[in-house]
């Protein structure tokens, strides 16, 4: 029987590069650290099982599945606060609580594509560094902040940037979709200088480290090529997707060396 898992596989690498960054932060390694990339996997999983009982209530399989999701994420949970008394973490659950409603909002209504909630998705995901770090140093402080934050640029920016390439392969199919591809490159192109603008104003202001500079400025060219070359050049699917990744990994590598001694 095959798993019901979430079929986008940019979003899990915009939860788990960002997790893998908090996990490698603080100075020392815990075996916590394993439970903690399990829980976070089932309770992303349950996604999957979440959005199908939005379309179909009565769907029973899926209840079976997002209840086991669900019941092994909490039991990874309780395995972190009652086992080696870690629960610094879920003050970061409180905090985004909010916002985890909306999206949910979101995917009961059917619209979990809506370009809202995956600009709320591109935010809330990398809130991953932050409880890695947290349950790696056991504390909630500005270093959890300091890891979440740039991945949450990133990912604001990259976003706008996916969905031009998606845009410009069905334009070239349908000129009904020219003009979404229009909206979605300006999109991309001010996404880019808001994030940019962000880092800069970071680092000038002493919060960043100058090396953060190195992982935007990649992130820049990349951006600035890419969106060149979108319309003009065929890219499958698949292709772009792993592009992608690669993006995000040397983003990933360059993020936790800035950072390394900063926190933890």
């Amino acid at each position: 029987m095959k798993l019901p898992l979430p079929k986008e596989h940019g979003a899990w690498g915009m939860l788990f590069l960002p997790l893998l960054a908090g996990l490698a932060a603080p100075e020392r390694w815990h075996p916590a650290a394993l439970v903690v990339v399990v829980m976070v996997f089932f309770a992303y999983a349950a996604r999957a099982p979440l959005e199908t009982l939005a379309r179909n209530r009565a769907h029973r399989p899926s209840r079976v599945w997002l209840a086991g999701y669900a019941g092994l994420a909490l039991a990874c949970a309780l395995g972190l606060v009652l086992g080696w008394h870690r629960a610094q973490w879920l003050w970061l659950l409180t905090a985004i609580l909010p916002a985890l409603l909306v999206s949910l909002a979101f995917a009961s209504s059917r619209r979990s594509r809506a370009v809202a909630n995956e600009l709320l998705g591109a935010l809330l995901l990398p809130v991953s560094a932050a409880v890695g770090y947290a349950v790696m140093a056991d504390r909630v402080d500005r270093g959890a902040l300091d890891l979440w934050l740039p991945f949450a640029l990133y990912n604001g920016a990259t976003l706008p940037y996916v969905r031009t390439w998606i845009m410009c392969r069905r334009a070239g199919k349908s000129e009904e979709f020219q003009a979404a591809a229009d909206r979605a490159r300006r999109g991309a192109v001010l996404a880019l200088l808001a994030a940019d603008l962000a880092a800069v104003a970071l680092v000038a202001a002493g919060w960043w480290p100058w090396a953060v500079l190195a992982a935007f400025g990649l992130a820049t060219v990349r951006t600035v090529a890419g969106l060149r070359l979108a319309g003009r050049v065929e890219v499958p699917v698949n292709r772009l997707g792993w592009t992608e990744m690669a993006c995000s990994a040397a983003f990933t590598v360059l993020v936790v060396a800035a950072f390394a001694g900063r926190v933890g």
